[in-house]
């Protein structure tokens, strides 16, 4: 996968959108839930990756879902709506 990076084995992802912007995927647990954020950062002008609004957050048991959806979407012939 293009662009794909791991940051130190702290759970995270991160994604090369574009040349200012990744998408990075973190897991995290709060309240004994697990957690997936699926989010786009930016780079500042010191280089470093700062979160933005866009994204989304769902237990982890609907990301197994999300990652179905994103497979058929992105690799199988769709249904003409």
């Amino acid at each position: 996968m293009g662009g794909r990076e791991d940051r130190g084995g702290r759970g995270m992802i991160a994604v090369k959108k574009n040349r200012r912007e990744e998408i990075q995927v973190n897991r995290y647990e709060h309240n004994g839930a697990t957690f997936v954020d699926i989010r786009v950062f930016f780079f500042d002008e010191a280089g470093e990756a700062k979160p933005t609004k866009r994204g989304v957050t769902l237990n982890a048991e609907r990301a197994e879902a999300l990652i179905e959806a994103i497979n058929i979407v992105a690799f199988e012939d769709l249904p003409d709506a």
